[in-house]
């Protein structure tokens, strides 16, 4: 009896330590095979797992069986039988928990997805960081709801080339590599280089369209995660230096005729003072393929594995023309180390002319196969993948990619769109007041909402989601309805950034008030007696990415079709009235654009913007309008600059008899119908370094009556003349 008693017992108490390990084994295992894996479980095989698991979870259901046969023992024992009986009612307890467990689990496998990048993140988050804080998961849910039709994208890369030979890498199987020379296929670099910059662009997905396809440890590049993308990835040969560019200008020649309007260009020589030997080169080929949008990496000097200090951007070539063309994106490199996050890598270079950064530290991507550093415990020639792949070469690739979603959404974009939306849709990053980080710079462009204590904003950071949703894209979020404006501001008032307005009749700014227009404000005007009449202060803003617009309710190319008739109305010079700076008025329009106004009212002058008070006009550009663009009387005040005065029905600038003072300087008058200035005296208009439409100069009767640009009139001194446009075509 004493002997069927220890057996109850012995049985209770294999019941009882089921119930605590059956349950936590598979939890505790399963974290350590999907943290450790890599360092201890990659031998064995998923079968052998799933036998470990399986014999852990039969366990209880081996118990009941067990305790059927004691019961039955037993049946005449009621000692034993209440003890085995307990034992048996727990173990259904274990028993129901375990089947829990397994329905978990397999919610657990539905939450598979079908990018393998968010797959390897589940894996290891680190993995993915770089790519996860640019938010391109977000972006590709986004863009895979709202895109249904197949869309395509080719993307240049001139790099070392890629690992396509002897069987291609495991990432580019089944991915377009169109490569301008067989030996593209190979990457040149022994540790590789445009491997991994070709990966993070476009490394292919077999993830979609089968989630259970997809093997640790691959990733997918940016193009890839979006499912109806079909796009191209066309390899052209890195020039051996910066200071040998021979052949360049026949490699972007080569990348356009086969369709490609993105190219990356992650090299530069960069030794400062040295890589200025190919400035010249470069503006000549970003200057003659305008269609084409570079995306350049700022640079960093590193020789030895040494990290040579930073240095401004302006003395990197081609890093410098970031901020001297609107088709060259200059990306600059932040950091994802924990605690260190959208920091300046420290080794990458900064200034005026980085447009934006990308995270450049533990970039994970494909590396030439047996040449990366993971996953880390097997042989040398199945370590096919980097961690340690950083620097702006990296970051450049990951706007490269995100631009490329842009184009492939809305190819009508232009270089200068993408641009503008990557940097308008970037997030702020900031760095200590007073710091030395805090003027180094890493982009521009990007609005903060917020400013953290004690900090100030330093650059702008690449955000994948909110570049796909922005409004020239598939504007995810609907704009507001339009501001309405009209009548007189009876306080300072503020037309906050990027909002729409519509002005009904007249709306005026009274003596003692300001109104202030912040940047990306695109102001219309209902109708040919719509204005805006300023007695008082108008402080217009804009920035060179979000400027001001005046123009007609009719334009739909700027805030969208804001009079819902579709394409049935267009915009024409005379829409709407004026911008009337009063006597005791004054008005500061900086990166502004006038257009489609000057409607002749029987008691007001045929011009667009009509100043008899005080007028600072720089950035800006009146066109199109009807009959003058710029009228100035009443011995009003203007003083211009690096703006554009174009198109007019009839005059560019209109200064009619008084002791009016007006300055135009650095600024391109051009394509007027008759004259360009019209000065009337007696007081003597200061035209002096302007461009005037050809390299003749303007024509002027008797001092230069070979000119071919547009006519002045007398009492202008035009003269020293420009001979090429300083501020180029503004939008």
């Amino acid at each position: 009896m004493k002997e069927f008693f220890k057996i109850a017992k012995i049985y209770y108490t294999l019941v009882i330590l089921s119930l605590v390990i059956v349950p936590i084994f598979p939890v505790v295992f399963s974290y350590s095979v999907s943290h450790y894996r890599p360092a201890y479980f990659d031998h064995v095989s998923d079968f052998t797992l799933f036998i470990i698991i399986f014999v852990n979870d039969s366990i209880p259901f081996w118990l009941m069986l067990v305790g059927v046969f004691l019961l039955i023992k037993f049946r005449k024992q009621e000692e034993n039988k209440r003890l085995v009986k307990s034992a048996f009612y727990t173990n259904f307890i274990t028993i129901f928990i375990v089947i829990l467990l397994a329905s978990v689990l397999v919610s657990g496998q539905q939450l598979l997805f079908s990018q393998d990048s968010r797959n390897l993140e589940q894996r290891d988050p680190f993995l993915f960081k770089a790519f996860s804080q640019i938010k391109i998961g977000d972006a590709w849910d986004i863009i895979n709801s709202k895109i249904q039709d197949p869309v395509f994208v080719a993307v240049g890369i001139i790099d070392t080339g890629v690992d396509a030979s002897n069987g291609r890498h495991p990432e580019f199987q089944n991915v377009n590599l169109d490569a301008l020379s067989p030996e593209l296929l190979k990457d040149s670099k022994s540790g590789g280089h445009g491997t991994q910059v070709t990966g993070i662009i476009g490394a292919n997905n077999i993830s979609f369209p089968d989630v259970n396809n997809y093997t640790f440890p691959q990733l997918n590049g940016i193009l890839s995660g979006v499912h109806k993308l079909n796009y191209n990835l066309k390899l052209g040969k890195k020039p051996l230096s910066g200071l040998t560019l021979f052949g360049l200008g026949s490699t972007v020649d080569g990348l356009l005729k086969r369709g490609v309007k993105i190219i990356n260009m992650s090299f530069a020589n960069p030794i400062p003072g040295f890589s200025r030997f190919g400035n010249s080169t470069y503006r000549k080929i970003f200057s003659k393929k305008s269609e084409i949008l570079f995306v350049i990496p700022a640079g960093q000097l590193t020789a030895f594995d040494f990290d040579f200090p930073a240095v401004d951007a302006e003395f990197i070539s081609p890093a410098n023309l970031g901020d001297d063309f609107d088709n060259v994106v200059t990306v600059g490199a932040t950091d994802i180390t924990p605690g260190l996050e959208d920091q300046r890598v420290s080794s990458t270079n900064f200034g005026s002319a980085v447009n934006i950064s990308a995270p450049g530290v533990a970039v994970y991507s494909p590396a030439p196969r047996g040449k990366g550093d993971f996953p880390a415990d097997v042989e040398q020639k199945d370590k096919n993948y980097t961690q340690e792949f950083g620097g702006t070469s990296a970051s450049a690739p990951m706007v490269t990619g995100v631009a490329g979603l842009i184009k492939a959404i809305k190819p009508e974009l232009r270089p200068e769109d993408i641009k503008r939306i990557l940097q308008e849709s970037a997030d702020s990053i900031f760095a200590p007041i007073g710091s030395a980080e805090a003027g180094k710079l890493l982009g521009s462009g990007c609005m903060a909402t917020s400013t953290p204590s004690g900090q100030v904003q330093r650059g702008c950071r690449l955000n994948a989601e909110k570049a796909v949703c922005h409004p020239l894209v598939l504007n995810c979020v609907p704009p507001p309805p339009p501001c309405i404006l009209s009548g007189t501001i009876s306080s300072d008032t503020t037309i906050p950034s990027q909002r729409i307005c519509v002005v009904q009749g007249t709306f005026s700014v009274s003596s003692g008030r300001t109104l202030t227009i912040e940047p990306g404000v695109v102001m219309k005007f209902e109708s040919a007696s719509s204005g805006l009449f300023v007695d008082g202060i108008l402080n217009a803003q804009g920035s060179t990415s979000s400027p001001i617009i005046f123009t007609s309710l009719k334009d739909d190319t700027v805030g969208g079709d804001t009079n819902n008739d579709g394409s049935t109305s267009s915009p024409q010079a005379g829409d709407w009235q004026q911008i009337f700076v009063g006597p005791f008025g004054s008005a500061t329009l900086s990166h502004a654009r006038v257009r489609f106004g000057g409607h002749f009212q029987s008691l007001s002058p045929q011009a667009s913007l009509l100043v008899q008070g005080i007028l600072n006009l720089s950035n800006s550009r009146l066109t199109k309008n009807q009959g003058v663009n710029l009228m100035v009387e009443s011995d009003g005040t203007a003083n211009i600059t690096n703006s554009e005065i174009d198109n007019s029905t009839n005059i560019g600038i209109l200064i009619l008899p008084s002791l009016s003072q007006v300055g135009i300087n650095q600024s391109s008058i051009h394509d007027n119908i008759s004259f360009g200035v019209l000065s009337s005296g007696p007081a003597i208009t200061t035209a002096i370094n302007n461009w005037w439409g050809s390299v003749t100069g303007p024509l002027h009767p008797t001092l230069n009556p070979g000119g071919l640009g547009n006519q002045v009139s007398n009492f202008v001194d035009f003269i020293p003349f420009l001979t090429s446009d300083p501020v180029g075509i503004l939008p």
